[in-house]
């Protein structure tokens, strides 16, 4: 095959996989963002503001200790199974599956130990909350299983399965969940602390289970697996676990600044407003669910001009959308938090438009993490990860004792405003591409779409 034909190959298949993946991503996420809404809104009128708060504040522990536990390989199974399908060696692929498989449970079991012993301390000195304490051997459980499904659902997205990679990433056990605490808001099952967390280790067991069937079905495909060393799978996954907990805590530290300084009231008003800044973010988690394997695909190809055409394609047409929700969340955030959570909640007005701000702002600067993550640019993610981590948490403990959540929002949304600004700058530095929207590039990405459906 020449040359030419062989860029065209490639040209319909970055098509095709943009609008299959597209499509799907869009209809999980929106699904997702749908059941996470009302399993919100659900949790505020089944437990009061302080169980609330303690939800919200275990559910971030969790999320900190599947990181430690992912040891970044979370990142690292998409990049190398999409790189080993893209060379044309699917065993070494389903190596790096079983081996990232393998370490993920182990260290995942460890991880999860270490919270148990340590429950006291986290619950009762670091957030002041008995209740924590007191169901901490049920987070321990929803650490392991919530850190093997993600793997999962991360191996799925480097094989290019976009439709189950999305509906393992918190569809399938959002989904059944809903299902759990509607039972418990009719009063079918105790509104409790534990019972809510319970019905979330559950839901979570039920989704890995059949994850778990499905990749072992792919994996007997009849392709001799490659034993990929696990050097290599620590070589690509630590640095991006540094980045990765450096990004929890621009994304997640305010909220644990509030629980250390703040009342629990205080705390779920601002879980609150955090959680539905999601529907501003929305855009860009849509594409992130499907740019990883292609990033990954275009850059080791060489393929830089249609790498940066699909970048601020996406970039461009996840903006449209986000600085829609921002006016609207602008204009009528005491009535939609009401709406959601109910009247109590209104007063997180402030937070949720300082939030929405930074993150309307980091959807105009695209995926520069993404494409840093993707391109052997790891170490370069870590240092800006780190120093803006530390920049968001003595901000936010400068002012949250002065200024309260409000404080917290306003800081926390400038710092992600201008690390989404800086990136977007190391990012040209260090590919020679841009990764940013532009109106130009929305009409590209359509007449490319426009021309993959014809073709198609």
């Amino acid at each position: 095959m020449t040359r030419a034909g062989t860029n065209s190959d490639s040209v319909k298949l970055v098509r095709r996989r943009l609008i299959s993946g597209s499509a799907w991503a869009f209809a999980g996420r929106m699904l997702t963002a749908l059941t996470g809404l009302l399993l919100n809104a659900l949790i505020a009128r089944v437990l009061p503001p302080a169980g609330v708060g303690a939800y919200f504040l275990l559910g971030s522990f969790v999320t900190v200790a599947v990181l430690i536990a992912q040891l970044g390989l979370q990142r690292a199974i998409v990049r190398l199974v999409a790189e080993s399908v893209a060379s044309g060696h699917p065993g070494r692929a389903h190596g790096v599956i079983i081996g990232v498989l393998r370490i993920g449970l182990v260290v995942a079991v460890v991880v999860a130990v270490l919270a148990w012993i340590n429950r006291h301390l986290v619950g009762e000195e670091l957030f002041h909350s008995q209740a924590i304490a007191d169901v901490m051997w049920l987070g321990a459980l929803w650490i392991v299983v919530r850190s093997l499904l993600a793997l999962l659902a991360e191996g799925f997205r480097g094989f290019h399965d976009i439709r189950l990679a999305t509906l393992f990433k918190g569809l399938a056990s959002n989904s059944l969940l809903l299902i759990l605490l509607y039972f418990c808001w009719l009063g079918l099952l105790p509104k409790t602390l534990s019972v809510v967390v319970m019905s979330v280790v559950i839901a979570t067991a039920i989704s890995l289970a059949v994850a778990g069937w499905l990749m072992s079905r792919r994996l007997k495909r009849g392709v001799s697996r490659e034993k990929v060393p696990a050097r290599r799978l620590f070589e690509v996954g630590l640095p991006l676990l540094i980045s990765s907990l450096t990004l929890f805590l621009l994304t997640q530290g305010d909220l644990w600044i509030v629980g250390a300084f703040c009342p629990q009231s205080d705390v779920a008003i601002y879980g609150a407003a955090a959680r539905l800044v999601q529907l501003v973010a929305m855009p860009i988690m849509i594409v992130s669910a499907v740019l990883p394997p292609i990033i990954a695909d275009l850059y080791s190809r060489g393929e830089f001009v249609r790498l940066e055409k699909v970048l601020r394609g996406t970039a461009a047409l996840a903006s449209i959308p986000a600085i829609a929700m921002l006016f609207v969340v602008v204009v009528a955030a005491p009535e939609i938090l009401a709406l959601v959570y109910g009247e109590f909640y209104k007063s997180a007005a402030l937070p949720l438009i300082f939030l929405s701000l930074g993150h309307a702002v980091n959807v105009w600067a695209g995926s520069g993490m993404l494409v840093l993550m993707m391109t052997e640019n790891q170490v370069a993610l870590m240092k800006i990860s780190v120093a803006f981590a530390v920049l968001l948490v003595l901000g936010d403990l400068f002012v949250v004792k002065t200024f309260g959540i409000d404080g917290v929002a306003a800081v926390s949304g400038a710092v992600g405003a201008a690390q989404a600004l800086v990136m977007l700058v190391i990012v040209r530095r260090k590919t020679g591409v841009w990764a940013h929207s532009s109106f130009g590039s929305i009409l590209e990405v359509a007449k490319q779409l426009k021309t993959g459906v014809s073709s198609g």
